[in-house]
């Protein structure tokens, strides 16, 4: 096994980098703490440090050199990098268009380290958003509200608030999951208990002025959930959907073709591929996250935290969304050249597929010719009629190879008219 690869703190990093640029004159590291720092290096194998007081001095040692060339300075190169998109994403009115195959390198790395940024403002980040399809070479690099950051901050201003304890179902919606085994999602053993979950959540929605809806529910308030959804609540412009399911314990076998064509096995079971084998550990699929019941308390907090910002969210949305009608022109001008360029190399690919078959062609005829020596009367017509068709179909051929593709400054609409397309 090879050994762990060593981690270094921004304090050790700047002592090596100090030592790495030849200890400039002006940075002085006479601290306890910078020195502390430089003895760890040192038991790296990174610096060696000689001398006490005032002939304190590091040396850099190779395998410390190694490490700030493969480590240290593509880091802090990143980070310039990221500080740098940031500011032309703020110059530019929060956003950029950049193209995947004209702009050298990938910016979502930038983009992820720039969340690290001391200067970034809590509550903002930038975004890459893909405008067009997921082949389109265009993106955007926008700076937008970062909505579970500010979810954490409201979050840790509210208390959890327990949920009521339920002993009994009574619920009629829950009673309705509990009689349609297609629905269950969990072994007998644990169904009362998974129903004890499901009417637990409904009591806490509705203390909160929250809807809910369920298969089993009766008249206006019933509704199609979809496949493998319990219970939704509806939040304040939002809603959220909620299964509770089993956790399948090892050694299942393949399931037999008959039970899984077996109508009275349950749908949920019919769907395996392999037996269910249960635990009675079960799981609860809030929306995207999965907890159990000591985290349903904060699951609520988390909801109540993500209703107060939908509408703004929703905004948000919208406001991205017009991006791409209020850059269309810049979109079209980048989707152009970037096309110009692929369709040069996809010229070149196919003409050269082109100029094979017309240097087979040409072949051809010179064998067709040797082959009609000596012919009369009608053979000679037919064989006459055959190479004018095969000469026709060459030059088209030749025609073909040596059209011209636009210029690399051609204009956008004579892009798109090579291409054949409307612009």
């Amino acid at each position: 096994m090879s050994p762990k690869e060593p981690k270094l703190t921004k304090l050790q990093a700047d002592v090596l980098k100090w030592a790495y640029d030849g200890c400039p004159d002006g940075v002085s590291w006479t601290a306890n703490r910078e020195r502390i720092a430089a003895r760890s290096l040192e038991s790296r194998g990174f610096l060696e440090v000689e001398g006490k007081g005032a002939t304190w001095r590091a040396t850099i040692t190779e395998a410390g050199r190694e490490w700030m060339v493969s480590k240290v300075l593509p880091y802090l190169r990143l980070i310039g990098e990221a500080a740098d998109l940031w500011s032309r994403v703020e110059t530019a009115g929060g956003a950029i268009l950049v193209s995947k195959r004209i702009d050298s390198g990938d910016y979502r790395p930038l983009v992820d380290r720039a969340k690290s940024l001391p200067t970034r403002e809590r509550g903002r980040h930038l975004i890459c958003k893909q405008l067009g399809s997921y082949r389109s070479p265009i993106m955007a690099v926008v700076a937008t509200t970062y909505w579970d950051e500010l979810v954490w901050d409201a979050e840790a201003q509210l208390p959890l608030v327990p949920l009521p304890a339920v002993s009994r179902v009574t619920d009629p919606g829950v009673l309705g999951y509990m009689a349609n085994k297609d629905w269950h999602y969990v072994s007998s053993a644990s169904l009362r208990r998974a129903a004890l979950i499901l009417q637990q959540i409904r009591l806490e929605a509705h203390r909160r002025g929250w809807e809910t809806n369920m298969h089993g529910d009766a008249g206006p308030d019933a509704g199609d959930l979809g496949e493998g959804t319990h219970l939704r609540v509806n939040p304040p412009h939002t809603n959220i959907t909620v299964q509770v399911s089993e956790i399948a314990g090892t050694g299942s076998e393949r399931q037999p073709y008959p039970t899984r064509r077996d109508p009275q096995t349950p749908a949920w079971i019919r769907s395996r591929q392999n037996t269910f084998v249960p635990t009675g550990r079960l799981e609860i699929r809030w929306d995207r996250t999965t907890t159990d019941e000591a985290g349903l308390p904060r699951m609520f907090r988390r909801a109540e935290v993500e209703s107060t910002f939908a509408l703004e969210r929703q905004s948000e949305n919208e406001r991205l969304s017009n991006l791409v009608q209020d850059h269309m022109p810049e979109i079209r001008d980048l989707v152009g050249r970037s096309i110009i360029g692929r369709r040069h190399l996809d010229e070149f690919e196919n003409r050269l597929v082109v100029w094979k078959e017309v240097t087979d062609r040409r072949e051809f005829l010179t064998r067709l010719q040797e082959a009609g020596t000596g012919l009369d009367g009608v053979e000679m017509e037919a064989h006459a009629s055959w190479m004018s068709s095969v000469e026709k179909h060459v030059a088209s051929l030749e025609a073909e190879v040596f059209a011209p593709a636009p210029s690399p400054d051609a204009s956008i609409d004579e892009v798109y008219a090579y291409i054949g397309l409307s612009s």
